[in-house]
């Protein structure tokens, strides 16, 4: 997905960011593909890693809806259903806002997120994993009135005995047209949703029910 909509149009060497970067993953791609990566996301304990992982990129602790780069990025990213975590469509604008922001003149945001096909699917499921010393629990559930998924997860975990943690996420759906009314709003120029479900190979990358979204800033 990177690849084709982002990438391939971005000389080597071009500065790219990547939004909610998270353990480093994708900017480990990006550095591995010559280009200039910097890294944001509100938690320190996943940039310490990603920094150890990825020492040939940028990383930032910063508020994806508040941060402050000048527009020096030919190029942004946010993957794996990362602003789904955006529980507002005023928040989701503030991050557009201060992406586009940092965008070089025709710079171009690509990011992917869920639809509600996906949530009524995907967020009516529950798995687990199971080892000898640990054991962890997890509960999805979407309500279709509020747009609103719910994600419970329940680790145990031995030491002297067993202890429990309990953690809860919230992730939002959006209707394209919201999205792309937010990109707008935004700031930026053009934008496009690609439906996974319109195109076989993006439904192999991205799977049913999602969609990425490009959009090129003024």
């Amino acid at each position: 997905m990177l690849g084709r909509l982002l990438l391939a149009h971005l000389a080597k060497g071009a500065r790219v960011l990547d939004v909610c970067c998270d353990t480093g993953t994708v900017a480990q791609h990006l550095v591995g593909r010559g280009f200039v990566v910097t890294g944001i996301d509100a938690s320190e304990e996943m940039l310490r890693y990603a920094s150890e992982e990825v020492p040939g990129a940028e990383f930032l602790v910063a508020d994806a809806r508040a941060f402050h780069l000048p527009p020096v990025f030919h190029g942004a990213s946010c993957t794996f259903d990362s602003l789904s975590y955006m529980l507002t469509i005023e928040d989701l604008e503030r991050v557009f806002s201060r992406v586009h922001v940092a965008l070089r003149p025709g710079g171009a945001f690509v990011f992917d997120l869920s639809l509600e096909e996906a949530f009524k699917t995907e967020w009516q499921k529950s798995w687990s994993i199971i080892d000898d010393d640990e054991a962890c629990f997890i509960r999805d559930s979407y309500d279709e009135h509020g747009r609103l998924g719910r994600t419970l997860i329940t680790r145990f975990h031995r030491k002297l005995g067993w202890e429990r943690t309990d953690v809860e996420f919230h992730t939002r759906c959006y209707k394209p047209a919201e999205i792309l009314h937010a990109l707008d709003r935004s700031g930026f120029a053009e934008y496009v949703c690609h439906r996974s479900d319109d195109s076989e190979e993006l439904r192999r990358e991205l799977g049913p029910g999602r969609a990425c979204f490009v959009a090129r800033s003024r």
